[in-house]
């Protein structure tokens, strides 16, 4: 089955305003999805190519979407990216061990935060293309 564009995951206006923005600096268009029930419908209409999922969504969690996905057989294989202002490593490592394949830190500087995000997605676009 063919891939459809990212779908980036966050309840929040202004991170995903800025992630939508350092995304289609680098050509990668997203659809974009503001709580678990919209991603849900986004990746059962087309399987996205990558994901990156908020971890904290507005009283659920991001961790439920990246176990739905590891589960599912047309998405088990998908690059998960997970986003999140906490740096605790009880945190990191549950989101390792639910199946993300990076946990980056959302940046409080907008620059840094769009680096970051664009630094992961090139490095998960490189994976792909080795496959």
């Amino acid at each position: 089955m063919t891939k459809g564009l990212p779908i980036l995951l966050d309840d929040e206006d202004a991170h995903r305003l800025i992630a939508i923005r350092a995304l289609k600096k680098i050509g990668v268009p997203v659809r974009e999805a503001a709580s678990l029930s919209e991603a849900r419908r986004l990746v059962q209409e087309v399987p996205p190519s990558f994901m990156i999922i908020d971890r904290n969504l507005n009283g659920e969690s991001g961790l439920t979407m990246v176990c739905e996905l590891r589960k599912g057989a047309l998405t088990s294989g998908i690059p998960l990216i997970m986003l999140s202002t906490s740096e605790e490593l009880s945190d990191i490592w549950a989101a390792y061990t639910s199946g993300v394949d990076l946990y980056i830190f959302k940046e409080a500087e907008q620059t840094a935060y769009s680096k970051t995000l664009t630094s992961a997605v090139n490095f998960i676009s490189s994976l792909k293309n080795r496959q």
